[in-house]
């Protein structure tokens, strides 16, 4: 976290101290900066922080290096998560009606889209809830417990996630491809099959005690289906 601060465009909370457990205290811990702003969840995104996101993301994602951290569950081949997200979808998505069909075909086209790109450094979590917006920009990136190496549509999902507005999606794919980091088809549809991922998790466990974790997954499937 502290090597990727420096290279970062956006705040990211890196520890400023860090401790090891001990008999007083049994668990590893670590002081971090508060970085001031709204959950993007609960205010309003724009064209603007569409750029911020993909100009952030460019900036994070570059090659990670050997003996980088691998994450079981987050920048991995989609066919890792297929029986949970399968479980999910049969659980809240309705065969029979368009907008269930929508998302079951994006997520068949993500598990069959191969993952065309090298390992890169990701954050792993990049809903909306951890993407802090103050005014018109993006205020801080916060939450990188699954910081790993993996594949990079884990985190471009978060396009998805964030903006509704379709003219800010493809915003945010315009700024984020250069001539060395084309956004090809088949990283477009794992990148949506990620944010089905999200969106059903968040909805299937926000409705367990959580309303605005639910809400949220709701509004991510409800973009992924008019994005079908």
């Amino acid at each position: 976290m502290p090597l990727l601060a420096g290279k970062l465009p956006i705040p990211i909370p890196a520890p400023v101290r860090s401790g090891a457990p001990n008999g007083s205290y049994p668990w590893h811990w670590s002081i971090v900066p508060w970085i001031e702003g709204t959950p993007a969840d609960e205010t309003a995104v724009t064209t603007k922080h569409a750029h911020e996101l993909a100009h952030f993301l460019q900036a994070l994602h570059k090659p990670s290096p050997a003996g980088a951290p691998a994450n079981p569950v987050r920048g991995v081949p989609l066919s890792r998560r297929a029986e949970p997200v399968d479980a999910r979808i049969h659980r809240h998505l309705p065969e029979n009606a368009l907008y269930g069909r929508s998302i079951r075909n994006a997520w068949k086209q993500a598990l069959e889209a191969p993952i065309d790109l090298p390992p890169t450094w990701i954050h792993g979590d990049l809903h909306p809830r951890n993407i802090l917006a103050k005014g018109d920009r993006i205020a801080g990136i916060i939450d990188w417990g699954d910081l790993a190496s993996g594949d990079a549509a884990t985190d471009i999902a978060g396009i998805w996630m964030l903006f509704p507005d379709p003219r800010a999606r493809e915003a945010a794919i315009a700024a984020y491809t250069t001539a060395d980091r084309p956004l090809s088809t088949a990283t477009r549809k794992r990148a949506k099959g990620w944010a089905i991922l999200f969106g059903l998790m968040l909805l299937d466990t926000g409705q367990i005690d959580n309303p605005r974790n639910a809400a949220l997954g709701r509004r991510i499937l409800d973009t992924i289906a008019a994005d079908a």
